[in-house]
């Protein structure tokens, strides 16, 4: 796997766990992922930077943005939508 691989693999992974919307320790995070404390400040900057998360930096927690849950939410149920052609009636 190239490094930009691990590095969207990883992004999928923290904005899977944050699909729920709510409010999420960092720590609870990198350690689900097995990322480094560096490697969680490098993403979780990325993502913040470009609005996909909120950082609550005196918490040390972070959640979706609202549009970014959105979005989300909007892809599930596409490919629910999709997924029903393929089943029998």
């Amino acid at each position: 796997m190239h490094k930009e691989d691990d590095r969207m693999f990883v992004i999928d992974e923290i904005l899977e766990r944050l699909k729920d919307g709510e409010w999420h320790p960092l720590e609870e995070i990198t350690t689900k992922i097995s990322l480094t404390q560096f490697g969680a400040q490098t993403i979780t900057s990325f993502l913040a930077n470009q609005d996909f998360i909120e950082f609550n930096k005196e918490q040390r927690k972070l959640r979706l943005t609202p549009l970014t849950w959105e979005f989300l939410n909007e892809i599930q149920r596409f490919e629910r939508e999709d997924m029903s052609v393929f089943s029998s009636p």
